[in-house]
């Protein structure tokens, strides 16, 4: 069984004309620690397909985004352990 996610509705918020002002890049909170710090392009793409898709896997991410499969699970393992993606 594959290994889906959710994102962590206490540490993102989009904010799609403002994300775009941006070049989207964003920042993400983590609530247990309460540290907050930036996330580029690449991090925004995962993470607000996962926001749009919840409950997606990590080969549709792959294939959606079009990013090399390690690349995209060390960002994942990162925002797990940040809090901000939940993996179910």
């Amino acid at each position: 069984m594959h290994q889906v996610y959710l994102v962590n509705p206490l540490s993102v918020l989009f904010l799609p004309e403002k994300d775009r002002g941006n070049n989207y890049s964003t920042i993400v909170y983590n609530p247990k620690t309460e540290e907050i710090f930036r996330v580029n392009k690449f991090g925004y793409k995962i993470l607000f397909l996962i926001y749009k898709i919840p409950g997606i896997d990590i080969d549709k991410i792959k294939e959606i985004v079009g990013f090399n499969k390690s690349k995209v699970e060390r960002f994942l393992e990162t925002m797990k352990k940040e809090n901000v993606v939940f993996e179910k």
